[in-house]
């Protein structure tokens, strides 16, 4: 194809599906179809695609559906996601998935708490693993070796701005993958999209109507079609049960609060409001943890306005860069940088502060050589026959905690610091082995493990019978990442307790944690996570749960209460099934795709009584859905043989092949119009988040990388075959006749 085609992408769309023929409305034989089989054969049609191949005997039977699924999922795409529920052994199945490649080995990326955990579970396996930390990913040069690549907690490259991302993407190009995570969507469904395209291009789900990706999830929708992807299993049996309570805070604690944020704000902090109102509620997130987390806090301040001093008498002006580095993570939580009145060349402290800072900081010194509230209304519910682990989102207030606990002898900590029992410090894995499924039995061994964030993902802590939040997160997908390390499969208890100290109100009305986590805490339903997925997602996955017996196409009419009819296709390109619906209605209504009808009509062919087939009335219902069909034809068709605008970050690129095409005819020089044409045909694709990279490079490097670049691009991917439209089933429901 020259490249002066791709100056008529009407033309080739219109072309394309003037080529359609008429779906081939025939289902098969009805006469000897049973209602059952009929209903299976729909049932698998719908269901997401599975693999053939057998699992690996030490997998649990609850684990082989997300084994089964995901190996379908890469094949087709390259990737899988990987998003059972904490605890339910996704180190396993990833394995698993390694061990089902010709070389039957992988590379892992996870944090770095997790090698000797990822290394031991490899081990058993029999599984040949590298692993390297995130924070690798971090730096560049990293070499990333061959197998199957494993990337653990994915939701950490759910930013395609951070450097790890940039830098991993760049090297994925024709890589398969697993992404593993059980809190996928942080923010928004737009987490769930940079995550998917380190490894599957833009427009994978084209066949289903959704030419893209990212388009699709950045608007908020969630369409059915992610469960080809996206493997969100029920969860494991032998998983304990879950009993959750809230511990409000008492009068002594809102008092205290109130008289530290009065004190506090007699701080001017900056003239602008938005700088003002960000170090104002790092302050109070932190009381919100501790004393002990606040003074750290103002203690840094301190020196940032200290340091404030020095640029303004040099005529310097400190930046947000600055101000980020001063209060850490905690920034990013409390207010969004995007939102603050802050230009790059910098946002003014007010120096004068310091003398009243100074008060503060003296005053709340004093206050925490008293014994604080906080810790009062922890240590009365705290049981030393119970083994517990506390949160804090504070390393201060891990180390205030383990100073007020007693005895210290029971309390293990471990926090980015460090780690120990006590006073006295130890390496990390020896501390996290006493809340382990293998834990040594002692009378005096810990009881309670406090630690930091750190050890929120991934971790085995299935002794523990406890978990406790002192304090809460900025989202509640970390809520769910600290329970998750006693609510696994493994845990030596019928049920964990979940408690939530509950900020005081003074500080709950300042930062609105409460409100915040409410509404993040619907966004895991969206895509059918979490413990209530929505049925418009559990619906596939249902289906794919399903007791499948013998399948037959074919058409079926049963008794009801009153007349229905559901038809059952799949799209086809050539022998490939590109992707699967259904139509249904009640009565003469219109047409729809209401999953809940369709599963009901489902089990009514399965289990109603069967009426003798009539060739009349299946062929008025076959007539009756062939606008639906047909207009589901065209939109698959015309997602996937469509040529996509460019977008914007390619338009530089597309320019230059465009100029080099122009050259290449003038020269009369076929080689580089080949490759010119494979330049064109791979910007008008879908892309991966590193094809996206090289893009930028083809239109950014020199002439002579620019031609390496362009030779090594892929050929053009062959056009698709016209799609075609199978009858996987017909159901038709009839009332019985209304008595005279």
């Amino acid at each position: 194809m020259s490249w002066r085609t791709f100056h008529r992408p009407a033309v080739i769309v219109a072309e394309s599906l003037r080529r359609l023929p008429e779906p081939p409305f025939v289902p098969g034989p009805a006469a000897n179809a049973s209602g059952r089989a009929v209903a299976a054969a729909i049932a698998r049609s719908l269901a997401p695609p599975v693999a053939a191949e057998p699992s690996p005997a030490w997998l649990r039977e609850s684990q082989r559906p997300s084994f089964s699924r995901a190996l379908a999922a890469i094949r087709k795409f390259r990737v899988a996601m990987v998003a059972d529920p904490v605890g339910s052994g996704k180190t396993w199945i990833a394995l698993a998935l390694a061990k089902s490649g010709p070389d039957q080995e992988a590379v892992v990326i996870g944090p770095s708490v997790l090698r000797d955990q990822w290394n031991r579970a490899a081990a058993r396996a029999e599984v040949r693993i590298a692993f390297q930390s995130h924070e690798q990913w971090s730096r560049r040069g990293v070499h990333l070796p061959g197998g199957l690549v494993i990337i653990d907690e994915s939701h950490r490259f759910r930013h395609p701005w951070i450097r790890r991302y940039d830098n991993l993407a760049r090297v994925l190009a024709g890589r398969e993958g697993v992404l593993l995570t059980a809190t996928p969507a942080v923010n928004g469904l737009v987490d769930l999209a940079h995550q998917l395209l380190l490894f599957a291009r833009d427009d994978c789900l084209a066949g289903a109507g959704i030419p893209s990706l990212l388009e699709t999830l950045e608007r908020g929708e969630a369409p059915p079609a992610l469960a080809d992807l996206v493997i969100t299993g029920a969860p494991a049996p032998g998983r304990p049960a879950v009993a959750e309570r809230t511990i409000p805070a008492g009068e002594e604690e809102e008092r205290d609060g109130h008289e530290i944020l009065e004190a506090l704000g007699r701080l001017r902090l900056s003239p602008v409001r938005g700088t003002a109102a960000l170090i104002s509620g790092v302050f109070a997130a932190s009381l919100a943890s501790s004393r002990a987390a606040l003074l750290t806090t103002l203690g840094r301040y301190r020196n940032l306005l200290l340091q404030g001093g020095d640029a303004s008498r040099a005529g310097v002006r400190l930046g947000r860069r600055e101000l980020a580095s001063l209060l850490g993570r905690e920034a990013e939580q409390t207010v969004l940088w995007s939102l603050l009145d802050v230009g790059g060349d910098g946002s003014d402290l007010v120096a004068e502060d310091l003398p009243r800072l100074e008060a503060c900081i003296d005053a709340l010194r004093e206050r925490a050589r008293l014994h604080e509230p906080k810790v009062t209304r922890l240590a009365s519910f705290l049981d030393m026959s119970e083994v517990s682990v506390v949160f804090t989102g504070a390393r201060a207030t891990v180390d205030a905690l383990r100073r007020s606990l007693t005895p210290a002898s029971r309390v293990a900590w471990v926090s980015g610091s460090g780690a120990g029992i006590g006073p006295i410090r130890l390496a990390r894995r020896d501390v996290l082995r006493w809340f382990g499924p293998r834990a040594p039995e002692h009378a005096l061994g810990p009881r309670i493990l406090i630690t930091t964030d750190v050890l929120a993902e991934g971790l085995d802590l299935q002794r523990a019978r406890r978990i406790v939040h002192f304090d809460l997160p900025w989202t509640a997908v970390r809520l769910d990442q600290r329970a998750g390390r006693a609510v696994r499969l493994g845990s030596t208890h019928a049920g964990v307790e979940i408690v939530t100290m509950l900020p005081p109100p003074v500080l709950e009305t300042r930062l609105q944690l409460l409100d915040r986590l409410a509404r993040k805490r619907p966004l895991p339903a969206l895509i059918g996570l979490g413990q209530k997925p929505e049925p418009v997602w559990e619906w596939r996955t249902t289906l794919a749960r399903r007791p499948v017996g013998d399948a037959e196409t074919g058409a079926v009419i049963v008794d009801g209460d009153a007349d229905a009819e559901l038809v059952a296709v799949e799209l086809r390109a050539g022998d490939l099934v590109v992707s699967s619906f259904s139509l249904a209605r009640r009565g003469s209504a219109a047409w729809c795709t209401d999953h809940r009808l369709v599963s009901t009509l489902i089990e009514q062919a399965a289990t109603g009584a069967t009426r003798e087939p009539d060739g009349a009335v299946i062929a008025r219902t076959l007539a009756a859905a062939q606008r639906g069909i047909r207009s589901a034809l065209l939109g698959a068709s015309g997602a996937l043989w469509r040529v996509r605008p460019v977008q914007g970050y390619a338009r530089a690129a597309l320019r230059r092949v465009q100029g080099y095409a122009r050259e290449a005819i003038r020269r009369r020089d076929r080689p580089a119009l080949a490759m010119a044409d494979r330049g064109i045909a791979f910007l008008r694709r879908g892309q991966t988040a590193g094809e996206r990279l090289l893009t930028q490079r083809i239109g950014e490097s020199d002439d002579a990388e620019f031609e390496r670049i362009l030779a090594g691009l892929p050929r053009p991917d062959r056009v698709p075959p016209p799609l075609r439209a199978r009858i996987t089933g017909v159901v038709i429901v009839r009332a019985p006749p209304a008595r005279s």
